[in-house]
């Protein structure tokens, strides 16, 4: 027979597809231990301290500062006494206060929000704290605003009159060269208390510079602000507008604590139930915790976030006294560090924390969100409490840590930028303990990693907050500098060095740890960023959907594997390489996306869509030349000017973000978006064997030297984004080259993508393709797209030269009504009328709703011919899966395959120079209905969806043989299994020329799984062991048609196991990976098996396939022991589940007489299996790896 050449593609899926990955809606919440600051200098008034201090030439002694603008009542927050009172200078129990003078600098200078953060800001409004479950507490009353809203008994202020009280009144003309004596007198004074100044420019430090606003029914209108939404004119509030909105700020937010406990109130009530939240204070936590010792800070474990749990949690913010204390982070972050190493019953990792009864999880992310507004104290009484959190520990090596996948290598943490440090005894140092080293030994490690965190072990994450504090170092200007190692940690230790050194040191725990660190004068940025901080916690997850891929198919110097993983909290997409080690294993990353420079600076960027009909530069100078749907869609309902700033945001301008100076648009901390569903595709040298087209056939002389000239061509990394385009990177640097923004992604909403409240949904999802075409007269290297789950279209692209690529190579972009959501890869093609093409299934969601194949014209664009199955309806939707190719001798289509949801197997012929002959070769009636090669229905009938991509294999009695895997895995709800899911089954079909008419599977033989389990005693591997019939293909009259597997597990039954991947074929075995969802929440949405049965018989195979055992020789000894009705059997494994979660189609390097397999997990690890190459009987060893 003639030599079999096969093209196949990827995955289809539903109408209805789900916008998130659905292997992360399985949620184990998160720990967060949540660490207010409850110093003394909580009380004050003012903010930064560097205002109460050095104003004026410098208040140099805390006595001589300013901290209060109103004489507090005694002991307003509690505790025993009030802080920094003057006593112990003055002999006065009294503070330094400011007047209310329109001429006294004094007066302008502090109650004026440009300089005291913390006084009363006229563009703000000011809202009342909220309860637990978001309701707000009442507006303050301006008549008798309360000092404290949470302890009401300390009494209250008037401020719509003037009040008369005695204190400690700054003199107008004091400054620093003022005696002790004469900074401030003790008087008694009249002052109208609501009274703000405003900022007019000049010297700060002249009440000339200021405009008093006394907030007085006669002195209206209030200039506010556009934040000012209280007011019905927001530039013109009212007076009772604006007296209300004093009284709030009096009442909530006057104070240090009181601004941060509203906030903090704010930010946790808008969080769900999703969390575990504990609660400590860096003075003054408890010595019994959950019925254990504890050495204080924690003041309340982790519990629940609902219920009276919840409630709780807000009557500790609101209502704990504040000490007359010290900061001491230190101490405080090792209390909390130790608590996470319980592992009791009611400890932090069980699911019933507190209370008995539960178990611990391995899974759980564990947070401390450590707050702070002032700089930590020196002196051992502050420091952790024991001597190995005091070290060095950010330049020491850190403990080996182990891997739970088996001959994966443990980690170990090394002193590297921007970690390591010069100084002992830091913040940063108890920050890198509790991380590097796996607090709870006695529970596995199966923590999830992300992008931002690669412990899979129990850890603690500290995330830093800042409350009106900076440090020396710079976040956005600095980070790079430490990561090189061009710049060093300033020493934080003494007090000697800058005070800002500490909070740099905040900000080198968080780094220390995989956190952040964020500080914030505003009162309502505080919150909103804490807020979005506590969010970002429960989708702090990073995982992959996307196959791996290869630069090379055979082991050589250079070899790199490429993975695409994406980040669930900010949806940000990274590519990563690997290199190749000699022995197959995984090696160092080669390039990561994540580096500085890899995605080019958004005005260098190159660009590229299509506006209906030519291919156009994606910038701003090109705005007029878009489609006006695409202007239309980027301007969100706004302006001109507003569409061009989302249209740079996408290109990666981030200058409109907003959290830049008048920005609006969503912010990010990498422009790449997320990756999930594409795969990555390597194109470099052509090389498709167009030299064995027909004599005569115009281009076959000619493909050799287009070879030759195409030999060096730069080796380009394709792979959809959902931040709407399909990049184009350099494969050995990793530097993007182009991107090319699909029209259709307009019709999804691209603008949206800008949006604050963004959520998240798929654009271009779909994985590229590529092919070799003659068109016009000479060779071209044609890239063909879809955009998967995110729009209805197919484009084209030329890629012949990528360094040369321009608006020009953007061929065209193709859509029909009856196309859906095309999931698969489109396949490139020479047909027999000499036509090269473009061919896909329609996908899900077509108007007709109907199974149809495409074939378009692969150089214009244009229809040639849609073959309709017929099968499918409105009630009953229907669509036609990726096709797989039949050639023959000569590189020309003969034959396509494809699968629909119905569970119909179609053959469609395409032998024939006219495209009108085209058609599937079964109908009861000529030109009537059409009737499929076979349907697949499991025993009871049903039908099973076909939507994974075939495999195609020569049968030894002639015809072909189509591999193909039932089950879907991309609709919303296909992660829930219910208590009786549908049975899905692997099918081996041979097509003889004839359609299999039974329904019931009668000519098909059945494999069955026997067992699966532990089954060889020297390995904790899961195996499966499948039965052994055979299949006679030779049987008179009837010939048996192949054979299936049902997909049921021997021990759990039904679990919903399906296969939505493409099958694989090699050395005469059919591999082929499972899919199971699971709702255990430490099984990162699921769980695969790989399986590697007979090709032709769908048996188990003779010889063992994996190293059972471990001891690097594949023989007897890998054998598993099964009992089959009674009788105890020797045999080789058919199968080995995963752990790495679920992985896809393996890419394979040959390497000699070994091969490698490698997969990604949904955990967003990388799985290798080693096997010996060569004959069926040659098979090699099998290891397991993960990366983090």
């Amino acid at each position: 027979m003639a030599p079999l050449l096969i093209f196949a593609g990827s995955t289809g899926v539903q109408a209805e597809i789900s916008q998130v990955p659905l292997f992360l809606t399985v949620e184990v919440e998160p720990n967060i231990v949540f660490v207010i600051d409850d110093s003394g200098s909580m009380h004050f008034e003012t903010l930064p301290d560097e205002v109460s201090m050095d104003t004026f030439g410098g208040l140099e002694w805390w006595h001589r500062g300013v901290f209060y603008m109103f004489p507090p009542a005694d002991r307003i927050y509690g505790g025993d006494t009030d802080y920094w009172r003057s006593s112990t200078y003055r002999g006065f129990n009294l503070h330094n206060i400011p007047g209310f003078g329109a001429t006294d600098r004094w007066a302008a200078f502090f109650r004026s929000h440009h300089n005291n953060a913390m006084y009363y800001n006229p563009q703000t409004r000011y809202l009342p704290w909220v309860s637990a479950d978001g309701t707000p507490w009442p507006d303050a009353d301006p008549g008798a605003a309360y000092h404290n809203p949470a302890d009401t008994d300390k009494g209250s202020r008037n401020l719509t009159a003037n009040n008369w009280q005695y204190g400690c009144w700054i003199n107008p003309a004091a400054n620093n060269w003022t005696s002790n004596w004469g900074l401030c007198s003790s008087e008694s004074r009249s002052f109208y208390p609501a009274t703000y100044f405003n900022y007019q420019g000049g010297d700060v430090n002249e009440a000339s510079s200021y405009e008093r606003i006394e907030i007085k029914a006669g002195n209206g209108p209030f200039i506010g602000g556009p934040k000012r939404t209280d007011c019905a004119d927001p530039d013109a509030c009212t007076y009772e507008e604006e007296i209300q909105n004093f009284a709030n700020w009096y009442t909530y937010h006057r104070s240090r604590i009181l601004t941060s406990r509203g906030g903090i109130g704010r930010a946790f009530a808008a969080q769900g139930e999703d969390i575990r939240v504990g609660y400590g204070t860096i003075n003054a936590g408890s010595s019994y915790l959950d019925s254990e010792a504890s050495p204080g800070t924690m003041v309340r474990g982790v519990r629940s976030f609902s219920g009276t749990d919840r409630e709780e949690f807000f009557s500790l913010l609101y209502e704990r006294d504040i000490p007359l204390s010290g900061t001491p982070l230190r101490r405080a972050l090792d209390d909390v560090g130790q608590y996470y190493t319980r592992e009791d019953a009611r400890g932090p990792w069980n699911t019933t924390p507190g209370a008995t009864g539960g178990s611990n999880l391995a899974c759980r992310n564990s947070y401390t969100v450590l707050m702070t507004d002032g700089y930590w104290n020196v002196g051992n009484e502050h420091a952790a409490r024991h001597s190995s959190r005091r070290a060095n520990v950010d330049d020491q090596n850190g403990p080996s840590i182990l891997n739970p996948v088996p001959l994966a290598e443990n980690f170990q943490y090394t002193p590297e930028p921007p970690y390591q440090d010069d100084w002992s005894d830091t913040l940063a140092d108890v920050a890198m303990y509790y991380w590097n080293r796996d607090l709870c030994p006695n529970i596995s490690n199966r923590v999830p990693t992300s992008v931002f965190n690669e412990a899979y072990w129990q850890s603690m994450v500290t995330f830093g907050v800042g409350l009106g504090v900076s440090g020396t170092l710079d976040q956005k200007t600095d980070l790079g500098s430490l990561k090189s190692g061009d710049l060093d940690w300033p020493d934080p230790t003494t007090d000697a060095t800058p005070r800002g050194a500490k909070i740099d040191d905040l900000w080198h725990a968080s780094l220390n740890s995989r956190g952040d660190f964020f500080s914030a004068m505003d009162p309502e940025i505080f919150s909103e960023k804490l807020g979005g901080l506590l969010a970002s916690l429960v989708d702090r997850k990073t995982g992959t959907a996307a196959a791996i891929a290869t630069n090379s198919t055979r082991l050589i110097d250079n070899t790199l594997i490429y993975q695409a993983r994406f980040d669930s909290e900010t949806w940000s997409g990274q590519i990563l390489a690997y290199n190749i080690n000699s022995d197959g294993s995984v090696g160092e990353v080669e390039w990561d996306t994540h580096d500085s420079g890899k995605v080019p600076a958004h005005g260098d960027r190159s660009i590229f869509t299509w506006n209906g009909t030519d291919g156009v530069p994606f910038t701003v100078a090109g705005w007029d030349n878009l489609s006006s749907v695409q202007r239309t869609d980027l301007r969100a309902g706004g302006s001109d000017d507003q569409g061009k700033d989302r249209l740079n945001w996408l290109r990666g301008d981030q200058s409109m973000e907003n959290d830049q100076e008048g920005g609006y648009l969503r912010p990010r901390e990498h422009i790449l978006g997320d990756i999930v569903n594409s795969d990555p595709l390597i194109v470099g040298a052509p090389d498709f064997q167009y030299q064995d087209l027909p004599a005569g056939t115009p281009g076959r002389d000619t493909y050799k030297s287009f070879r030759i000239d195409n030999a060096a061509r730069t080796r380009l990394l394709y792979i959809g984004g959902n931040d709407g385009m399909l990049h184009a990177f350099d494969a050995n640097t990793g530097v993007e080259q182009f991107a090319y923004v699909p029209a259709a992604a307009s019709s999804a909403g691209l603008a949206n993508l800008s949006d604050p409240d963004y959520v998240h949904r798929y654009y271009v999802d779909g994985s590229p393709s590529v092919g070799d075409a003659y068109l016009n007269d000479s060779w071209k290297t044609i890239l063909i797209g879809t955009m998967g789950g995110g729009g209805r279209s197919v484009f084209a692209l030329d890629v012949t030269d990528p360094d040369t690529f321009d608006e020009s190579n953007v061929l065209w972009e193709f859509s029909h009504p009856d196309m859906g959501y095309a999931i698969g890869k489109p396949v490139l093609a020479r047909l027999q009328n000499g036509q090269w093409a473009v061919l896909f299934g329609n996908g899900y969601g077509g108007d007709s709703h109907r199974a149809q194949l495409f074939i378009v014209d692969a150089q214009s664009g244009e229809l040639i011919r849609r073959i309709d199955t017929g099968a499918g309806s409105a009630g009953d939707p229907n669509g036609l899966s990726v096709p797989a190719l039949l050639t023959d001798a000569h590189r020309t289509v003969t034959t396509a395959y494809a699968g629909d949801l119905h569970g119909n197997l179609w053959k469609f012929d395409l032998n024939d120079e006219l495209a009108s002959d085209w058609d599937i070769p079964f109908v009861t009636n000529p030109g009537a209905v059409r009737r499929p090669l076979f349907t697949a229905r499991d025993n009871s009938g049903q039908m099973q969806p076909i939507t994974a991509p075939l495999e195609l294999g020569a049968h030894p009695e002639g015809g072909v043989m189509v591999y193909f895997g039932t089950g879907k895995y991309f609709e919303v709800g296909d992660n829930i299994v219910g208590a009786n899911p549908p049975v899905q089954s692997f099918y081996g079909i041979w097509d003889n020329d004839s359609r299999i008419t039974e329904t019931d599977r009668s000519s098909l033989v059945s494999q069955t799984i026997l067992a699966e389990g532990v089954l060889h005693d020297s390995s904790d591997d899961q195996l499966r062991a499948v039965s052994q019939n055979s299949v006679d293909y030779n049987a008179n009259p009837s010939p048996q048609r192949g054979w299936f597997i049902d997909l049921v597990s021997p021990v759990a039954g039904l679990q919903g196991e399906r296969v939505v991947s493409a099958p694989v074929l090699r050395r005469g075995r059919v591999i082929f990976s499972t899919l199971i969802p699971l709702a255990d929440p430490c099984s990162a949405g699921g769980t695969s098996w790989l399986m590697e049965l007979d090709a032709v018989m769908g048996s188990r195979l003779d010889e063992s396939v994996f190293d059972v055992n471990d001891d690097t020789e594949i023989d007897d000894d890998d054998k598993i022991t099964i009992i089959v009705d009674g009788t105890t059997m020797t045999v080789a494994a058919s199968g080995i589940q995963s752990q790495v979660g679920i992985i896809k189609t393996p890419a394979v390097i040959e390497a000699g007489d070994l091969e490698y397999k490698y997969f990604g997990g949904s955990e967003g690890g990388i799985a290798v299996i080693r096997e010996k190459g060569g004959d069926a009987d040659e098979l090699g060893r099998r290891s397991w790896r993960q990366l983090r």
